[in-house]
């Protein structure tokens, strides 16, 4: 005798065809499918016992034949088989419409999820991507200004460095390091390199 378990582990009632008995199977396996479900999670292993209970009962009625509804005893319907017949019927469409409904309602919610991560993927995608041009900007800026600033003192370097040679020349010639007219006989005698008036207007 099949155990009255089975009909409960797959929500249907002892009158179900073999189809329905698929039907509830299939709508039952979406739900409860442990690879719906992380595995690191309490729920990954409540699931995956549910899932065996539901095959347990599903093999065990998948070729079983439907039992027939017992005929109520009460005369207030002149049909009562068939109005529980009919009530169970409503009861297992219901019973699949809502867990159908429940499918499409953790559905929605996991493609929402999914989603709304792909929108914070690129935009924190697009911030890193505009930090890093930010910062390749900077840096070519900064490079610009540094080549710019050696540029400069290389130009100073050499004039000072033409200015230097054109003053040791002068002195050698006897000439005033500044203007380079030549120095004065007291200008010499002081041992002077300038010229008393350039001193002046330098000093």
């Amino acid at each position: 005798m099949l155990d009255p378990n089975y009909y409960e582990m797959l929500e249907i009632a002892p009158s179900a065809t073999p189809e329905e008995v698929r039907e509830a199977y299939r709508l039952l396996a979406m739900v409860w499918h442990p690879d719906r479900f992380p595995k690191d999670s309490k729920l990954w292993a409540h699931a995956n016992e549910k899932m065996q209970q539901i095959n347990e009962a599903y093999n065990a009625l998948k070729n079983a034949p439907p039992v027939p509804a017992q005929p109520a005893a009460s005369a207030a319907s002149p049909h009562p088989a068939n109005d529980t017949g009919r009530y169970a019927a409503n009861s297992e469409s219901e019973q699949r419409r809502h867990v159908h409904d429940q499918e499409r309602q953790r559905i929605d919610v996991r493609q929402n999820a999914e989603a709304k991560q792909r929108r914070i993927g690129e935009q924190k995608k697009r911030e890193e991507e505009q930090r890093q041009a930010a910062a390749a900007a900077r840096q070519n800026v900064e490079s610009e200004q540094r080549k710019a600033e050696a540029d400069r003192l290389r130009v100073l370097m050499r004039e000072a460095q033409r200015i230097d040679e054109i003053k040791h020349r002068r002195s050698e010639q006897g000439q005033c390091i500044l203007c380079g007219r030549p120095l004065g006989r007291m200008d010499k005698i002081a041992r002077r390199d300038r010229h008393r008036e350039c001193s002046e207007f330098t000093d």
